[in-house]
């Protein structure tokens, strides 16, 4: 029952450490800063529920905003 806490915090950091570089990625993929920052919020929303899963998140991260982009789920992508 602690463990939810402990990985809800460790996430926390992951966001906050990995957020610009996620963003960065995101918006050199889209070419657009905005829609970037809504990409990458949508990676980071399919990495928390597989957080405690996940062995390397910032490769799984990467992968999330490349897929999210391929599939086109962000408001004005095309």
């Amino acid at each position: 029952m602690d463990e939810a806490p402990i990985a809800a915090t460790d996430f926390a950091d992951f966001y906050r450490d990995s957020w610009p570089g996620a963003v960065r990625l995101a918006s050199l993929l889209v070419q657009d800063a905005r829609v970037g920052e809504d990409l990458a919020q949508e990676a980071f929303a399919r990495v928390f529920p597989k957080w405690a899963a996940v062995e390397n998140p910032r490769a799984y991260l990467r992968a999330a905003i490349v897929n999210a982009r391929s599939e086109g789920h962000t408001c004005g992508l095309p």
